[in-house]
């Protein structure tokens, strides 16, 4: 991802785009925890702090806004 107005780069892996894509499509990010949770045969805690922690990285980097 690129931040056109500072031109700061941002890499995803694979999981983080496919996280953020079902963000985009208007997943919560409750549910998207819940799906990583049952695939990766992680606690649903774990996905929720990961997804939060991904998605502040992306805010404070102004790569994401919401709204």
């Amino acid at each position: 991802m690129l931040n056109q107005r500072t031109g700061h780069y941002w890499q995803l892996n694979q999981t983080g785009a496919y996280a953020l894509q079902r963000l985009l499509d208007g997943c919560t990010l409750d549910h998207v925890a819940e799906e990583f949770a049952a695939h990766f045969g992680i606690a649903p805690a774990q996905a929720q702090q990961d997804l939060t922690a991904m998605t502040g990285q992306l805010r404070s980097s102004g790569l994401v806004e919401t709204g």
